[in-house]
């Protein structure tokens, strides 16, 4: 599908059938704009399916044939997401049930039980009415399922379903209370039917209880999809078929799950500009574009996207001059395909009306807005040369859903921060960042033959099987592991003498103790010559065969290592903050011979994409100096402005895309 690069958003023109005359002005905007793509029917059951088993096409069927047409793609969705009121009304069973057993009201989106044996029948049954009239349509570019899934439901179905999981998995209760520890609080249970979800009334402290229903939540939303892949897939065994992934580590799905599911990564992407310096928001931003390339390594499709401000952040904001043109190129230089908005036409009433569109309220062409969009679609053609190559890294960053879950709902050693997980991850990210290396997110599947180093931070919870590959990775290779790291096995149970054999074979160390501080605490190692501040936790270990490069250098452990080399393989064993873990790894990979990504700035966003010819570098400044980079010593191609050139200068929000012969 990806033979140029598509400018596009969401279009919810249901909204508007009453009004004469919009669909004609919205195309024409549209066409000014460059807008090649349009996401539809992803709220419009209501309107497909006015009462039950009475459907209303007429109105898709004539705006998707205007819209092909005028050259424009659709994206067609399935409306399962935000049910019709109708369906909540008749059958309440298709309602979720919140965490404290109560049957929901009707409302908001998202709010369906995905079990529902009625509610999978009822989206069949539309979904197989899209289906018959748009599968194998040319013009359709994808189908794109739901919309942003989340959430859980504490029903009689999820339960008994959830049980039926468990008792699968583990087989025997006997089992399942070994692998718990059960006998704690006298938790044991004598039948799988005594287990219910953690809830506020219920059990909420049982750690391996919190893990399983996370993942067996996940399991049965990629169920609730596949049915619905399927029935597409009946009528177009070709169609690409995907979801819109939204959030990052917060999110409580294991999109790592999920992505073997789909045909293609799509993305929505909201950072909040102005909230911390410009500069810190495109560093966590990237993090999740990263993420998202990292999931089938493959690049990825930005399905949303503001054009200027988000109406439920903490301010609505607007986009200062060229931001939105930067904002919409930084995807791109880790991994997307395309930019994608919410939404085209800004609606009229409810609580998205002050939400940007790329059509404001004044159906102009001359606000901010749609002349900054417009920029965007201006250059889109120049970026088609790119659309075969991708980011390729030497470096990869250990993330996992599984771990993040043990680590968040275990009490201690840091419960002020629920252990600080994803807080640290991307610290440690940041870091990378600070210091001038990219990276990819890998988890517990993935291949790590093609790394020279992996960064695990906080790698408490991992499989054994991981850990076994791990061990063979780090004979050749370059790992480095950080605080809290090998404790327990992959269902939260502590490994016999408190740390996973093969992580103490790597890292050369007996573990003691871990040292959890209050906000107030610090510690402090010198790395050649300098400072390093040591905050949240800090490992006490006993050197059995490693190599001691720095020490505490306060407090009652002062002199116990800090960090520490056997072999191939680094270890951490407290938290620091970016620049800490900058000067580390600064250090680790001089010695390993990882070199930092070329035009490195640290007043500079740099990625690098490539193909079997060129390499393609994205340098963009976020920040308010203006950058002058000489680049006399190469022969550099400028894709935006056509032109060899010899030297850059990069004002405030300015960026380049240049090209190198490989």
């Amino acid at each position: 599908m990806f033979n140029k690069v598509y400018h596009g958003g969401d279009y919810n023109i249901e909204q508007w059938l009453s009004y004469d005359g919009i669909l004609e002005k919205d195309i024409e905007l549209m066409k000014k704009a460059n807008i090649n793509f349009v996401s539809m029917g992803i709220f419009s059951w209501s309107m497909l399916e006015p009462t039950e088993g009475n459907y209303d096409f007429k109105w898709l069927l004539d705006v998707t044939s205007k819209l092909f047409e005028n050259n424009i793609k659709v994206i067609m969705a399935t409306p399962s997401g935000s049910k019709p009121a109708w369906l909540s009304s008749k059958y309440k069973e298709v309602q979720r049930v919140n965490e404290y057993f109560q049957r929901e009201l009707h409302g908001n989106r998202q709010s369906h039980c995905m079990t529902s044996p009625i509610y999978r029948e009822k989206v069949k049954l539309i979904d197989t009415e899209i289906a018959k009239r748009f599968a194998g349509n040319k013009n359709i570019l994808m189908w794109h399922v739901s919309n942003e899934f989340s959430g859980h439901c504490y029903c009689d179905l999820c339960v008994k379903k959830f049980q039926d999981y468990l008792k699968l998995k583990y087989k025997s209760i006997e089992n399942l209370n070994k692998k718990w520890w059960n006998t704690f609080w006298s938790h044991n249970f004598s039948d799988f039917s005594e287990i219910y979800p953690p809830s506020p009334i219920g059990e909420f402290t049982s750690t391996p209880l919190l893990m399983e229903w996370e993942m067996f939540t996940t399991l049965n939303t990629i169920d609730f999809y596949n049915a619905e892949r399927d029935t597409i897939k009946e009528f177009d065994k070709d169609a690409i078929v995907t979801i819109n992934f939204w959030g990052d580590t917060w999110m409580h799905l294991d999109y790592f799950e999920f992505r073997k599911h789909v045909d293609l990564i799509t993305y929505d992407t909201y950072p909040e500009w102005y909230a911390k310096p410009d500069h810190e928001v495109a560093i966590e931003a990237s993090f999740t574009y990263d993420l998202m390339r990292s999931l089938r390594n493959d690049n990825f499709f930005m399905m949303e996207s503001t054009p200027s401000t988000s109406n439920w952040k903490y301010a609505s904001k607007l986009k200062r001059p060229k931001l939105h043109k930067l904002s919409s190129i930084l995807p791109i230089a880790f991994g997307a395909q395309n930019v994608g908005y919410f939404q085209i036409r800004k609606t009229k009433g409810q609580c998205e009306k002050f939400h940007s569109a790329v059509i404001n309220h004044d159906n102009s062409d001359q606000n901010f807005i749609f002349k900054d969009v417009c920029e965007v679609g201006q250059i889109i053609p120049n970026l088609d040369e790119i659309l075969n190559s991708k980011v390729k890294n030497e470096i990869a960053l250990y993330f996992d859903w599984n771990n993040k879950h043990a680590l968040e709902n275990n009490c201690g050693p840091l419960k002020g921060k629920k252990n600080g997980y994803t807080e640290n991850l991307k610290e440690v990210y940041k870091g990378l960042k600070h210091a001038g290396f990219s990276t990819d997110i890998v988890y517990s599947e993935s291949d790590f033959s093609k790394y020279k180093a992996i960064i695990i931070p906080m790698g408490y919870s991992i499989p054994d099987s991981t850990w076994e590959r791990l061990l063979e990775f780090s004979k050749d290779n370059t790992l480095i592991t950080t605080s809290m790291t090998g404790y327990a096995d992959e269902i939260d149970l502590i490994y016999d003498n408190c740390r996973n054999h093969n992580f103490e074979e790597i890292s050369g160390l007996k573990w003691v103790e871990i040292d959890g501080l209050y906000p107030k605490d610090e510690n402090h190692c010198n790395l050649n010559g300098e400072k390093i501040l040591f905050k949240d936790l800090c490992e006490l270990n006993k050197v059995n065969s490693c190599d001691i490069i720095s020490i505490y250098e306060e407090d009652f452990y002062k002199g116990y290592p800090v960090i520490t080399k056997n072999k191939n393989s680094y270890h951490i064993a407290a938290n620091t903050d970016p620049d800490g873990y900058a000067k580390i790894f600064s250090h680790i990979f001089s010695k390993e011979n990882i070199k930092k990504l070329k035009f490195f700035s640290e007043d500079l966003m740099v990625s690098k994409r490539e193909n079997k010819t060129f390499n393609y570098y994205f340098i963009m400044n976020f920040n308010e100096n203006t950058k002058e980079i000489d680049l006399a010593n190469g022969l550099y191609y400028d894709i935006l402005n056509r032109k060899y050139i010899k030297n850059l200068t990069l004002e405030k929000y300015d960026f380049a895309i240049i090209r190198e012969l490989k």
